[in-house]
């Protein structure tokens, strides 16, 4: 395989450990339970769908602020969803330039 393909396949696995992560956290949420969580209180039947968006936004750090932790557990939840999302998006950049870099030689 040439030195791009690794590259295009690294950034594939990425994407998917990406969201595994973000289907990791969506269950705990899930679990939980949507009295942890603000808006999805007012759902009958929060789906997988409500829980995903709020872990990807969280893990994304978009976090536009429509769903958020009201008790103590649901902010311990979300606080250890950051720092497993920071600690991926600091490596994921160093990661791609590594493997550019030896794509170039």
């Amino acid at each position: 395989m040439s030195g791009w393909g690794k590259v295009f396949t690294e950034l594939i696995g990425m994407g998917i450990t990406f969201f595994v992560i973000n289907l990791i956290f969506a269950s705990i949420y899930m679990l939980l339970g949507k009295t942890h969580f603000t808006t999805l209180q007012d759902k009958k039947n929060p789906t997988l769908l409500d829980y995903l968006y709020f872990a990807s936004t969280t893990t994304s750090s978009v976090g536009y602020g429509d769903i958020y932790p009201i008790t103590d557990l649901g902010k311990i939840v979300v606080i250890l969803n950051q720092f497993v999302a920071i600690g991926g998006f600091y490596l994921i950049p160093s990661h791609v330039a590594e493997l550019a870099s030896r794509a170039m030689r």
